[in-house]
């Protein structure tokens, strides 16, 4: 698989510009004296999609990885400068994301920065995994995701609010047989606490007659 190569485009200098033409169009550009290299252009990319929009922490630290790696392979580390820079990071944030990328190969903190990339964890348990002692990693990681408690077969759910009793009193009397009705009906819908009541005996009803 060949790699990509990055775009760009030489830009020269007209030294007799007509300057009638400035206030046409302006946009902005960035000049370089020379040729930039890879790891230059890496840093640019990220740059102006931070400036753009704001990047999710997913494609943050997907693009954190790769550049480390980069770095690595031509005999650099990142620093904390780097990520001022790029990310638009604080001093003391970029300190944080440092100490992941420096601890990126462990088995469990990988397995923690895939989760924060697919969204199914947070940055912040990515961080505590990274403090935690390498020998207590293991444990850690299997509270978190492995020790899942066994979900409550009579789990009850919440059926929402409303401020609608009317509302409330037509739905129960519409789906009550006529034997039940009147008890239904007896109940004073206007007060919360009744009709809270009320329906309650209502889902009851419901469950007994259709399971």
């Amino acid at each position: 698989m060949t790699k990509k190569k990055k775009k760009y485009h030489e830009v020269f200098i007209n030294q007799e510009p007509d300057l009638s033409q400035l206030e046409r169009e302006r946009i902005p550009v960035k000049v370089f004296l020379r040729r930039p290299n890879e790891i230059i252009l890496e840093q640019l990319g990220i740059v102006d999609n931070v400036q753009r929009t704001e990047l999710p922490i997913s494609d943050k630290l997907n693009w954190l990885i790769r550049f480390a790696d980069q770095l690595e392979s031509n005999g650099r580390i990142v620093t904390w400068r780097d990520l001022v820079d790029t990310l638009g990071l604080s001093r003391s944030q970029a300190y944080e994301w440092l100490s992941v990328v420096q601890s990126r190969h462990d088995e469990f903190v990988k397995k923690v920065i895939e989760k924060v990339c697919f969204g199914s964890t947070t940055f912040a348990r990515l961080l505590e995994i990274v403090r935690t002692e390498s020998s207590d990693r293991p444990s850690t990681f299997k509270k978190w995701f492995e020790m899942r408690p066994e979900q409550d077969a009579n789990l009850r759910i919440s059926l929402g609010k409303t401020n609608n009793l009317n509302a409330l009193r037509m739905l129960v009397l519409s789906n009550v047989e006529e034997e039940i009705r009147k008890q239904f009906e007896s109940i004073d819908w206007n007060n919360p606490k009744t009709a809270k009541k009320g329906f309650s005996e209502f889902l009851e009803y419901w469950e007994r007659k259709h399971g």
